[in-house]
């Protein structure tokens, strides 16, 4: 498939400036190759590969006028059991640069836009039509055998919704992590107890340097004594009280 990148897909600023709806940059035509858990990306002009990890199982890959968007394949029996499930994954996701992460797709309902955007996981819903110019989708839901038509353009600063991540408690002992966006890795220290479990993540990070001993013992700090001999005076106090201590300290302003 032959899509079209742009080497400054320009991210939603942090300072509330407005996200462009033209694409900017120059122009990176590009051939997407999917395969089993990737996606091949190479520019015509200069023959650079890049390789994406895909986020799902991919059915089909759409040019979009900001990159490509990337819908999930989903079966039958997925749709069913979907019924009985209060939360689900994103279905789409759009690439707007080789070097970029994928993102999930929002969508927003209402003629006045005023309905919270959401990402789109309905599974029953899957794309027939793509079109770059005019920038717009049609989709065909199974659920109610109905068509829908969409305009597509990059979501303003003020709409983006942070990835979702979803903790299921399984029965003991198991958790399972549903992440989105960006990289995930975890690193799972089996016990069975929990001196185990730390023997283990030490051998990994490496064990903590062992200080000096005068710092394992009582220290006594206060702001500001006002002289040296305020703070000699406090230390033999504590000697001649029996109070441990071994390091007396103040704390200085400027």
């Amino acid at each position: 498939m032959f899509a079209t990148f742009y080497t400054c897909p320009d991210q939603p600023s942090l300072l509330g400036e407005p996200v462009p709806q033209e694409p900017t940059g120059f122009l990176q035509a590009s051939r997407c190759i999917v395969e089993h858990d990737c996606l091949t990306l190479v520019t015509e002009k200069e023959g650079d590969h890049y390789s994406v990890a895909l986020p799902c199982p991919v059915r089909r890959v759409w040019p979009i006028r900001y990159g490509i968007l990337l819908e999930q394949r989903v079966t039958a029996s997925e749709i069913d059991a979907q019924k009985n499930e209060p939360e689900s994954l994103p279905t789409f996701y759009s690439l707007l640069n080789p070097l970029d992460e994928t993102n999930p797709l929002l969508y927003c309902t209402g003629y006045s836009g005023s309905d919270r955007p959401a990402y789109m996981s309905d599974l029953a819903q899957r794309a027939v039509f793509m079109s770059p110019d005019p920038s717009s989708c049609i989709l065909f839901s199974s659920g109610n055998n109905s068509h829908t038509t969409w305009k597509t353009r990059r979501a303003r600063t003020e709409v983006i919704v942070p990835p979702p991540l979803y903790l299921v408690v399984q029965p003991l002992p198991a958790l399972t992590y549903r992440a989105i966006g960006g990289v995930l890795d975890l690193c799972v220290f089996q016990g069975p107890t929990p001196n185990d479990v730390v023997r283990r993540y030490t051998a990994v990070v490496g064990k903590p340097f062992l200080p000096p001993c005068w710092f394992l013992g009582h220290h006594q700090c206060r702001f500001c004594y006002g002289s040296t001999k305020r703070t000699r005076e406090s230390g033999s106090k504590h000697g001649r009280l029996g109070y441990p201590l071994t390091l007396s300290g103040m704390i200085l302003t400027t």
